[in-house]
């Protein structure tokens, strides 16, 4: 049953990427309980489903005009221009960004660098500036607009940071003018941002949401984790399934496990060779291509991209794991005698102050033959132990001293460390720190329900801007 779940994300190093590597699980058990709690009584309530959503976030993005998928009016042709005359207008708005940072003394020009290498303070202060001191006499023009444009097809073009972009479309919605938010909300940059808006928003969703029919497939003998399922009504032979692990390390380091691909084959001992990142790698997103073999004689093969959505308000990363689509450019076709399955994971990891991190992932196993629940619970039963515990094994590797990661989360090449450690620090994610070593950290339903008003705020606001330029 886990086959699916457990080897099609141990390449990826997202999922229960090396459960398969975990030669002495079984001694590794008490030493992964220890560190999260020595004793438990009670059962971490809050761990469970969070609270029923009344109305679908997504299905309201679903239902959008027509305006952002189909059409582009000449205005909007205007705003958008060039690539070239796009990416020109960037540099000159972070060069002058440049003249005011201490980084302008470096060779390296600020250009260059990732957004997520600043910080969330330093990206709000540029966007301000953006998008209200530039105005002369209070008053917006078209210049204004291709500017504001350029931000946000290098945020969402080039280094996929929805964070930075739903920053900026908030500000833009608040005090751009009518005309020119109408312009720029017909444009290809802002389809792409609605599109990832979306999928954001359907992870979040699928964390949050309560739906009936789910039943233990796992959990441990003191309460800590466990993994539940849902039969497909409509199709027995397929199984949802929710995994909620309690990692006794800090989200940052668990994440350099996953980031660091070229490190990979140093600890993952089913790998053949070393991953290969296809084409550009940011902060937020890669394309991935590793192979792995069983025993000689199963061959596996996966090409994934992986899309982050970082939220440091609420102090967590969200993932998605699919894999590449035959009409995307970084497709290649399966070599053969390697099999590659299809992978469609959602991932949550919650930051739990600088001690601990909770994951809770989403997926689902489609099997050639009709479950039932209780089939389903010896399946999960005889996996669940050391699929569980091999994702925790992998996830604290950066832990130890002196471990070869150090070097990368000093170094932080893209950002993303830096941008995890700002989630780490968040208030939400302190709020989940435990304050005693013998807490449970917990994602609490405050969590969940804070997390569906913004996605609901959010979707009205954008609701508001569409449906108003389609009338």
């Amino acid at each position: 049953m886990f086959g699916s779940w457990n080897w099609s994300d141990s390449l990826s190093a997202w999922s229960l990427w090396n459960a398969c590597t975990c030669n002495s699980a079984a001694d590794h058990i008490t030493e992964v309980d220890a560190e999260i709690l020595a004793h438990v009584d009670d059962s971490p309530d809050d761990l469970k489903l969070g609270n029923p959503i009344m109305h679908d976030p997504v299905a309201d993005l679903n239902e959008l005009p027509a305006t952002c998928e189909d059409t582009r009016s000449r205005e909007a042709a205007d705003i958008c221009n060039e690539d070239s005359t796009r990416q020109g207008t960037q540099s000159s708005i972070l060069s002058e960004e440049a003249t005011r940072s201490p980084q302008a003394s470096n060779p390296q020009s600020v250009s260059a660098q990732p957004a997520s290498k600043r910080s969330i303070e330093e990206s709000q202060r540029m966007i301000e500036k953006l998008v209200t001191s530039e105005m002369e006499d209070h008053r917006w023009d078209s210049a204004q607009t291709d500017r504001v444009l350029a931000y946000m097809d290098s945020l969402i073009g080039d280094e996929s940071d929805l964070l930075l972009s739903r920053m900026l479309v908030r500000r833009c919605q608040e005090v751009m003018p009518e005309d020119q938010l109408e312009l720029l909300s017909k444009t290809d940059t802002f389809c792409r941002h609605v599109q990832k808006l979306k999928a954001f928003h359907g992870i979040c969703s699928s964390v949050c949401e309560q739906t009936d029919g789910w039943f233990t497939l796992y959990a441990d003998s003191k309460g800590l984790q466990n993994i539940t399922g849902r039969i497909d009504p409509a199709d027995s032979r397929l199984l949802y399934y929710r995994a909620q692990i309690i990692i006794p390390a800090k989200m940052t380091k668990v994440m350099a496990v996953a980031n660091e691909v070229d490190l990979m084959h140093e600890w993952h001992s089913l790998l053949t060779g070393q991953p290969e990142i296809i084409g550009k790698q940011t902060a937020h997103n890669m394309t991935m291509c590793s192979r792995m073999s069983f025993l000689g004689v199963y061959k596996l093969e996966l090409l994934n991209d992986v899309q982050r959505y970082s939220d440091v308000e609420n102090g967590f990363l969200a993932e998605s794991i699919k894999s590449v689509p035959p009409d995307d450019p970084n497709f290649r076709p399966e070599v053969r005698w390697w099999n590659r399955p299809s992978t469609d994971l959602k991932n949550v990891w919650f930051a739990c102050g600088d001690t601990h991190t909770i994951l809770i992932q989403m997926g689902q196993v489609s099997l050639p033959f009709s479950l039932t629940q209780r089939f389903a619970k010896v399946l999960a039963g005889l996996a669940g132990n050391f699929v569980v515990d091999g994702l925790i094994k992998s996830s604290m590797l950066a832990n130890k001293p002196n471990n070869m990661w150090e070097s990368r989360l000093a170094t932080d090449e893209y950002g993303y460390y830096r941008r995890l450690d700002e989630c780490c620090q968040s208030a939400a994610s302190m709020a989940r720190r435990p304050s005693t070593p013998n807490d449970i950290p917990r994602v609490h339903r405050e969590d969940f329900d804070r997390i569906m008003r913004t996605i609901n705020m959010e979707n009205q606001a954008l609701h508001q801007t569409l449906a108003t330029y389609e009338e």
